[in-house]
């Protein structure tokens, strides 16, 4: 019986794309747990999602009192799915957004892959995208 051992490598795309995912989710979810929202925008969808769980009403987005058809319900559909599911706290406020940061992460490697003949460009776009402040904050 003949046993083949293969070397697990950079040059294996399943790899590279392993390696990348997994250190773009410890950048995108090491740091939920700490500080507060980063910002108004953050507050406001927090908000927004907190008050549609009180209300029971899936449909309609409130803000204040008042019904706020200024921006689509879907993340505020996750962000009251969050708070359902670990309870009204900053770490289920930012859960949504680093969640969704690492589909875009999976996205773009995807996209990059199907684009390009250079087997590297994916692996360096999805590095990039991860290691850009703005993204990861």
């Amino acid at each position: 019986m003949l046993l083949t051992t293969s070397v697990v490598s950079w040059r294996q795309p399943a790899f590279r794309f392993g390696a990348l995912f997994t250190l773009a989710a410890l950048l995108l979810f090491a740091n939920l747990h700490r500080g507060d929202l980063a910002g108004y925008d953050d507050a406001v969808y927090a908000h927004e999602g907190k008050q549609m769980l009180a209300r029971g009403d899936w449909l309609n987005v409130w803000l204040n009192g008042q019904l706020d058809f200024d921006k689509p319900p879907l993340f505020i559909w996750l962000e009251a799915a969050s708070f359902w599911l670990l309870g009204v706290n900053d770490f289920a406020a930012k859960f949504p957004a680093a969640l969704l940061g690492l589909a875009t992460m999976a996205l773009l490697y995807h996209f990059a892959r199907q684009l390009t003949a250079n087997v590297w460009l994916p692996a360096w776009a999805m590095l990039v995208l991860a290691t850009t402040q703005y993204f990861v904050k």
